[in-house]
């Protein structure tokens, strides 16, 4: 049987020369990594991918810590996030106040429909279908308010004919109902 022993000093193959090579190879793959990760990353904002681009900002800022590039980007495509998250909850409060001035306009309130509708119109002033809401409630609200305005007068004027009867005022009552 034979044997193999191999010992390596600090002088030897490797030493400190060798482990200088070793930390440039290193510094230019990260170098590398660090500019493929930036690039995709503004790609990826470019394109209205903002998540995938925050991720990528994120691996480039591993490569290079505090890179202002990077960090732009990142602050960048967290803003786009915030904004979408935003507009989408909006628009989800907006179709909440819309089915609801629906329900409101099955259930013949139409002062309802009409503050749900305005509340839609408030998140989104350009939304048609709150417009026309809206304007069907004005409408139907109009005309309830006019039935309900001619009720009342019809009911003062029997009231008031009715007390002309009582009082045997038969002729100023038929006047009245006229």
């Amino acid at each position: 049987q034979s044997m193999c022993v191999a010992v390596m000093g600090s002088g030897g193959v490797g030493g400190y020369f060798g482990w200088r090579g070793f930390e440039k190879g290193q510094a230019a793959k990260r170098e590398v990594n660090y500019q493929a990760a930036l690039q995709a990353a503004q790609t990826e904002f470019a394109n209205g991918q903002f998540e995938s681009a925050l991720a990528r900002a994120n691996e480039a800022l591993r490569y290079k810590p505090g890179d202002a590039q990077a960090s732009q980007v990142k602050d960048n495509a967290a803003v786009k996030l915030a904004d979408a998250k935003a507009a989408q909850e909006k628009e989800e409060k907006y179709q909440a106040s819309v089915k609801e001035a629906f329900a409101a306009i099955d259930a013949k309130d139409w002062a309802k429909a009409l503050a749900k509708a305005d509340e839609a119109l408030g998140l989104k002033p350009d939304g048609s279908e709150a417009k026309g809401l809206k304007q069907n409630a004005q409408t139907k609200f109009n005309e309830a308010k006019s039935a309900q305005e001619r009720q009342q007068t019809y009911l003062a004027m029997v009231n008031a004919a009715q007390a002309f009867f009582d009082l045997d005022v038969a002729g100023a009552a038929l006047f009245l109902l006229g």
